[in-house]
């Protein structure tokens, strides 16, 4: 079995499978209140003791999709996380109504992409970033209704360019063919090139988003009274919330991670599916309402201090109670943890109304998203309380160099999938799939050198990261709020002169 958890942790875990059975009982974990005792103490003592799925998702959605995490409705995908609705997706994350596609970041509603890096719409579009309903596109950016272009920046439905420059579609087709785009040595020297197109020419509105009204923060799509949120796709009314990837959100703050009609969310984690009302809680979802302090419950509603629970209501640290039980025991609790809260080894109080204490956390943070934004050493982490843990690689016998990969892909036979390859950056192993070899065929693309986490690690760096930053308009000299840095090299302008300029 793999799964998320490192092999220490305190915890029993499951198969996805037989987690969602009905081969054991939730209730029989359940535990009395102990008035002596920190409540969260209780909680996590019921959280070591209860089950946990193996990988993050409503098992019953996926299809031919057992190496994936944070996902729910898949068919034939391998290796993406915190993604839905997609369709033969290879390797990445926030992959959204997407099929045929490979190595992306933050795409919705693709078909055949390859590298990309948010991008909506889009079809046979490779390489690129910030791109909307783009055709047969290479190596652009902040491109909107092209087609047939190459390394480009900041154009609006147009065709047959190369660096922003027209051509005829027989000079363009017959320019596309010099470049051989078929070659892995050739792409990377296109790589470089466009880039430094993209920052040199281009120009670069203060955040990311289409279709806001009265928004800030960054990565926002078709969203209104949003304010302080990054990667946010069809909500309204939230503030400080982070990875609503799929939409109709309201009225959320302090939520991070999943969405799809959810509402009146307050500091939670990984959450959503038709979900509201949740408070201080990780992994609610699946039509879940009323749920507080909780940890991987689903189906459920009027919750407090449970864990790992299915379809049930009116509980508390997992032990059934009537409504009217319930309801005497909620103010009584909160006044108990008020009275008697946790305090964590750094002497950090933990009353009601704050979220779990971090040294509770059931993922080490060198594990966890938290380490790509911001990275810290095993020290550090544990400086500030985090729990670490390394995870100790399966050694495989390398049978093929990296440089020994076939530089096109027609002269790559299917005996690839056998070889055991070592990646050009790490020295680790990592294999080719037989969908992927597929894809890569139809795009006229050749393998990558580089294992799956490696080009992970490459995306995400080229993303903005979630912080905003204040400066000055490059045009109007207007003060803007940014998640581009100061010392960065990109133009940035307000929305006012970006739309005069670029639209």
């Amino acid at each position: 079995m793999i799964s998320l958890y490192p092999p220490n942790t305190p915890f029993p875990v499951y198969q996805q499978k037989y987690w969602w059975s009905d081969k054991w009982d939730p209730l029989s974990y359940g535990k009395e209140i102990n008035w002596n005792e920190p409540f969260l103490k209780q909680i996590q003592e019921l959280r070591n003791r209860t089950p946990r799925m193996n990988l993050i998702g409503l098992h019953q959605t996926l299809e031919n999709s057992e190496y994936v995490n944070m996902a729910h409705n898949l068919k034939n995908c391998y290796l993406i996380f915190n993604s839905d609705y997609n369709e033969n997706c290879l390797y990445g994350s926030e992959i959204e109504s997407s099929k045929d596609c490979i190595d992306n970041l933050m795409i919705d509603s693709c078909t055949l992409c390859y590298e990309c890096i948010n991008c909506n719409k889009c079809y046979k579009t490779f390489f690129s970033e910030d791109c909307n309903e783009c055709n047969d596109v290479y190596f652009s950016k902040d491109c909107i209704g092209c087609n047939n272009c190459f390394g480009c920046v900041n154009l609006r439905k147009k065709s047959h360019h190369i660096f922003n420059k027209p051509y005829t579609r027989e000079e363009y087709e017959a320019r596309i063919k010099e470049y051989n785009l078929s070659s892995r040595a050739s792409l990377r020297g296109w790589q470089k090139k466009t880039q430094d197109f993209w920052e040199t020419k281009g120009k670069y509105k203060h955040f990311h988003g289409l279709q806001n009204d009265d928004v800030s923060g960054d990565y926002i799509n078709n969203s209104k009274n949003i304010h302080n949120c990054f990667i946010v796709r069809g909500s309204k009314n939230c503030k400080y919330c982070m990875w609503l990837i799929v939409g109709n959100n309201e009225d959320c703050y302090d939520y991070a991670q999943f969405g799809q009609n959810t509402e009146l969310m307050y500091e939670v984690m990984q959450a959503g599916y038709q979900t509201s009302n949740v408070k201080f809680s990780y992994l609610v979802a699946a039509m879940s309402s009323s749920i507080e302090y909780s940890d991987s419950v689903y189906g459920s509603s009027n919750c407090f201090g449970c864990s790992n629970l299915r379809d049930k209501e009116y509980c508390i640290l997992n032990k059934q109670y009537s409504k009217e039980e319930y309801n005497e025991f909620i103010p009584k609790i909160k006044k108990h943890m008020n009275e008697k809260p946790y305090v964590d080894k750094k002497g950090r109080v933990y009353k009601y109304g704050e979220f779990f204490p971090i040294e509770l956390s059931v993922i080490p943070y060198n594990q966890s998203s938290a380490q790509d934004f911001y990275p810290l050493s095993e020290k550090d982490a544990e400086e500030k309380g985090y729990s670490w843990s390394e995870i100790k690689l399966t050694e495989h016998e390398i049978s093929l160099s990296f440089d020994k990969i076939p530089d096109t892909i027609d002269k790559t036979d299917d005996t690839i999938i056998k070889e055991v390859i070592a990646c050009r950056e790490s020295g680790k192993a990592f294999r080719i799939v037989p969908d992927e070899l597929r894809l890569h065929r139809v795009f006229n693309l050749p393998l990558p050198d580089c294992l799956p986490e490696v080009r992970q690690k490459r995306r995400i760096g080229r993303r903005n990261k979630p912080v905003l930053y204040n400066r000055a308009c490059a045009k109007c000299g207007k003060g803007i709020q940014t998640s581009y840095a100061s010392e960065r090299p990109e133009v940035v302008y307000c929305e006012q002169c970006y739309n005069a300029e670029v639209v």
